[in-house]
């Protein structure tokens, strides 16, 4: 094994309980682990901090918190990114929505893991259901740096905050949430 999963393996053997605590949703949190060969160490039933702590699991992997964005934003939200053409998804937990197919979206899937976005019909179809982040995958960089965030930065709504991983990506998240 790597450097990292011997680490693991070592805390592990000393009685270290290790947890994941991750940006990503979980079942691509889970399939990273399993692609890294780390899924011995991490299961379905095993606790973990996954959306930037928007969805926390316990013990035997049951809900213990989660966070949703106000319906409002997520609506602003994707009508901001259909007048603009920027590839937009909400986060749903095991899946994603999106209003229009996109390479990028494909790429936040096979490269990062991300769940695969559904396409649905409507802005409605989206705010009636709980959606923990949406996420703008620009072309570029500059397309965040150059047109969304600034967007987001002068009209960000109450109950939202930016939170920036990748540049090519700029996420809306609930407020509070780090």
């Amino acid at each position: 094994p790597g450097k990292n999963a011997a680490a693991l393996e070592e805390l592990k053997s000393r009685g270290v309980e290790v947890i994941l605590a991750t940006g990503k949703a979980r079942p691509s949190a889970l399939l990273a682990c399993e692609k890294s060969g780390l899924s011995h160490l991490f299961s379905e039933n095993s606790p973990g901090i996954f959306l930037q702590g928007l969805l926390v699991h316990g013990k035997g992997g049951e809900v213990l918190d989660r966070s949703f964005l106000p319906p409002s934003v997520v609506r602003e939200a994707f009508q901001y990114a259909e007048e603009e053409n920027v590839a937009c998804c909400g986060f749903l937990g095991d899946t994603n929505v999106t209003l229009r197919a996109h390479p990028r979206l494909t790429e936040l899937h096979e490269r990062y893991y991300e769940p695969e976005s559904v396409v649905v019909s409507s802005v409605e179809e989206i705010v009636a259901q709980d959606v923990y982040k949406i996420l703008f995958y620009g072309d570029d960089a500059g397309v965040i740096e150059g047109k969304v965030k600034p967007h987001w930065e002068r009209n960000l709504p109450e109950g939202a905050r930016l939170t920036r991983a990748i540049p090519e990506m700029l996420e809306l998240v609930p407020d509070g949430t780090s």
